[in-house]
Formats: structure tokens, C-alpha cells, sequence
């Protein structure tokens, strides 16, 4: 609730000269439902990362719901204040300490994460050009596609249950 609320605040604050200028109340009263709609698909991503994060951490830790919704939250937080993502690195050192495994294995569910994230962006990236028939764009889509399966499915035989090939660093 607070970084929804910081957010809330950050957008009103940044966004009060632009709706100022264009008749603001005039603005926000004709899409008030457009942008409820928004935070509303915006609060569902989040969820559903964090949901995404927990079947990932189940085989690790069985009750970890909780944690990853407040790790997540920080970690945005984070991203918002520090370049370069740093706020994953932070997410993945709280989300490990709190449920007392290594932050090595929390880190790699959140570049196996985000690597799920990129197949999911290649195949609609995929989808919609092939609709448009750009033949050009549908061959670099089909190869980021192809190059974020292959390096999730290297990942996954990586860190395969019972089969650890890093053990060691696990």
C-alpha cells in the first residue's frame, strides 16, 4: 500500500501542470473510468508477477506468499530510485533472507523470470506482426522468441530438482 500510494502521489504531483494546462477537472472527470481501468490492469501485473514468483519458489520454500508480495514492492521501490534495476539485486537479497534460503537461488528465479517475461513479449511481438505481414520484423521476433526459449529451457536443465549441476553454488 505505500509504494501504490507514493506512486499515486509521485503521478498526481508530476501530472498536475499537464492537467492544469489542458483543463484539468474537465479531463479527469471524462476518463476517470479509462483511468481506473488502468491501475486497475496495472495492480493485476503486479499480482500476477508475484503469483509467477511464488509458483517459482514453491519447491524452495512451500509458504513464501507474503514475502514475495513485500519483496516485490520494495524491489519496485527500488527500481524507481536506483538506475540499472538494481532494485531486482535488492529484491532477490531480502526475498533470500526472508525465506532463509540462498540469494543466489532467488536471483536466478528472477532472471528465469524475466526471461519467461521475454518469451511472453516475443510470442505477441510474434502474433501481432504476423497479423500485420511485416515479413522483416517477424523474422527478428521469431529469433528473440527462439533465443528466449532456448535460454529458458538451458536454465531449467540447469537447476532441474534433484539434478543440481550447480550444487555447489546452490
Amino acid at each position: 500500500w505505500i509504494a501504490l500510494s507514493c506512486g499515486l502521489v509521485l503521478l498526481a504531483g508530476h501530472s498536475f501542470p499537464t492537467f492544469s494546462a489542458m483543463g484539468g477537472s474537465q479531463l479527469i472527470a471524462q476518463h476517470i473510468l479509462l483511468i481506473s481501468g488502468a491501475i486497475l490492469i496495472h495492480l493485476a501485473g503486479h499480482a500476477l508477477r508475484a503469483e509467477k514468483m511464488v509458483l517459482l519458489l514453491k519447491p524452495l520454500h512451500p509458504h513464501c506468499r507474503f514475502a514475495v508480495y513485500r519483496c516485490l514492492a520494495i524491489g519496485y521501490l527500488f527500481n524507481f530510485v536506483l538506475p540499472l534495476r538494481a532494485g531486482e539485486l535488492i529484491r532477490a537479497h531480502l526475498l533470500g533472507r526472508a525465506l532463509g534460503v540462498t540469494r543466489t537461488a532467488t536471483f536466478l528465479t528472477i532472471v528465469f523470470e524475466r526471461i519467461v517475461d521475454a518469451t511472453m513479449l516475443g510470442l505477441a511481438v510474434v502474433i501481432i506482426d504476423s497479423l500485420s505481414g511485416e515479413w522483416h520484423t517477424i523474422r527478428v521476433a521469431v529469433s528473440m522468441l527462439l533465443f528466449s526459449v532456448l535460454l529458458s529451457a538451458g536454465l531449467l536443465y540447469v537447476l532441474r530438482p534433484g539434478k543440481w549441476v550447480l550444487e555447489g553454488v546452490l
